[in-house]
């Protein structure tokens, strides 16, 4: 009697669905019979060991309905669809723990679990007609006062960065000669919104939003030691170019990111802001990275001029500070930085947007 030939399958999953897709070319006859959690299959191909009947039988972790096995038959694979009889993530294809040798992961279709999530999501939006935003805003008991404040606050920065991206408007239309009272009003408000701005630093350490501390406290970090430090040390920087170039590139990114999460604390999107938001930033976050470096490279002379904040021998410490020095380390944090965030709003655009690599063996 002829040993029993198997032929390989590749397997894929999705929340209300499996997929298996059973190498064989030229299929002339085949059978599926699927029953509870059995599914089985015979079929006459050309496989591994030629033109020969092929056949095998899986016993699945849970149950699939039937007769749903959708099977379709092309000339270099049979692809059969199951439906889950309960749509739920599975952790394995079979019940037996031990993965069959002819059983493999089809890795053109693999989801991972969170995967699977976001499409479901998606579905379900598709379905209610409307989109529904996957808010910051945590589960709490306080939910009402704390997704009122989080409104508020980013309202707030709204307002703040609006006034400046409109006061810094008004030059480049009427002319230069309002530049220099613009300029001074941006810089204050600037300041403002900065202070408040030490507020998201604590809202993911207290548990109000969620959101990624790192890249959070980094820009907080850069934008105070630009405004109180580099800029507002010197007058004279506050009222040049790049400072200028500085305050409009923020501002442009920020009249988008407060409304989007303003409106996201209260469980609503509005689709074209959300795109906006997740895509302005491409071109303007490296403008504005690069306005940082030369009113940084700037201010090195002011500061080599006036000493101010070096230190010099002898004191307390017994030790010196040259604080160009400190600047120019700070253009190497700066870049380092700009790495890290810009990998992290590529991450947070793909999510949002469901553009994700494809999984390779």
């Amino acid at each position: 009697m002829s040993p029993t030939l198997t032929p390989p399958v590749l397997w894929a999953q999705r929340h209300d669905s499996v997929s298996l897709k059973v190498d064989l070319k030229e299929v002339s006859e085949h059978e599926v019979e699927c029953k509870g959690k059995t599914i089985v299959f015979k079929g006459y191909g050309y496989g591994a060991q030629g033109q020969n009947r092929y056949e095998f039988s899986l016993e699945l972790l849970e149950a699939v309905e039937t007769p749903a096995a959708s099977v379709r038959v092309t000339q270099r694979e049979v692809a059969i669809t199951l439906r889950k009889a309960t749509p739920a993530w599975w952790g394995r294809l079979t019940s037996a723990e031990r993965r069959p040798n002819f059983l493999m992961p089809d890795f053109d279709r693999w989801m991972d679990e969170s995967d699977a999530e976001e499409e479901l999501r998606l579905e379900e939006m598709k379905n209610i007609g409307k989109v529904t935003v996957e808010s910051r805003v945590r589960k709490h008991p306080l939910s009402t006062l704390h997704r009122g404040y989080l409104f508020m606050y980013n309202l707030v920065q709204l307002l703040g960065f609006a006034y400046v991206l409109v006061s810094l408007s008004v030059p480049l239309l009427l002319g230069h000669e309002f530049w220099g009272s613009a300029l001074k009003d941006a810089h204050k408000v600037l300041r403002f919104c900065q202070v408040l701005a030490v507020l998201e630093v604590v809202h993911p350490l207290a548990g109000l939003v969620s959101a990624a501390l790192v890249p959070t406290a980094l820009q907080v970090l850069g934008r105070g030691f630009m405004l109180f430090v580099v800029i507002g040390m010197h007058e004279r920087l506050s009222a040049t170019n790049t400072a200028f170039a500085v305050y409009y590139l923020w501002s442009a990114i920020e009249v988008f990111r407060y409304p989007y999460y303003m409106l996201g604390s209260v469980g609503v999107e509005w689709r074209l802001l959300t795109w906006i938001r997740y895509s302005l930033w491409i071109p303007l976050y490296p403008l504005g990275a690069l306005a940082e470096a030369a009113c940084v490279l700037s201010a090195i002379p002011l500061f080599e001029a006036s000493q101010a904040l070096s230190v010099r021998l002898p004191n307390v410490l017994n030790s010196s500070v040259h604080f160009p020095y400190v600047l120019y380390a700070y253009l190497v944090i700066l870049a380092v930085g700009v790495c890290i965030n810009f990998r992290h709003m590529y991450k947070q655009r793909s999510k949002r947007f469901g553009v994700r690599k494809r999984k390779r063996a």
